[in-house]
């Protein structure tokens, strides 16, 4: 071998080492962070958070009625805003109206058992002195048995 090919072939053997060991030195570097640019500027700066959760409300009211029954109309529906005093519902007043009327009637009874009571207290009472008066006129006409009958009568009268 010529002088000039040893040359040309030592040459050619040192750029491919170095070509080598460029390609060897690229292949290691890691890739950079990517980095975004923007131009500086005055902007209004909004917040945002994006998150998931549960809503839960300050205060929780339990609504239930005093009475038990059927409901006959609803006004409002679950998750509705109402105010105090506002019309929820409506329970089929059919039994309660029985009941009043019931109740009425009995103390209509219980009226007219008191008017008779009291009649009858008036009655036992004017028979009491009718027998006082008929004793002391006569002692004979009205036996002491008698007397004491009519004073047990007022006063049964008397306690109803």
């Amino acid at each position: 071998m010529s002088k000039r090919n040893k040359m040309l072939l030592g040459g050619g053997g040192i750029v491919f080492l170095i070509a080598l060991v460029m390609v060897s030195a690229s292949a290691k570097r890691e890739k950079g962070i990517e980095v975004r640019f923007e131009t500086v500027g005055r902007r209004d700066l909004v917040a945002a958070v994006t998150a998931s959760g549960k809503i839960q409300p300050k205060k929780k009211v339990d609504i239930s009625a005093d009475i038990t029954g059927r409901i006959t109309r609803i006004a409002v529906r679950e998750g509705d805003l109402v105010q105090k005093g506002q019309f929820l519902l409506q329970i089929d007043p059919t039994i309660y109206q029985a009941n009043l009327q019931r109740a009425q009637a009995a103390m209509s009874q219980a009226e007219a058992g008191a008017v008779q009571a009291r009649a009858t207290r008036d009655q036992s009472t004017r028979a009491l002195t009718r027998t006082k008066e008929l004793r002391e006129q006569n002692p004979n006409l009205i036996s002491q048995e008698q007397l004491e009958q009519a004073q047990t009568a007022s006063d049964i009268a008397e306690a109803n």
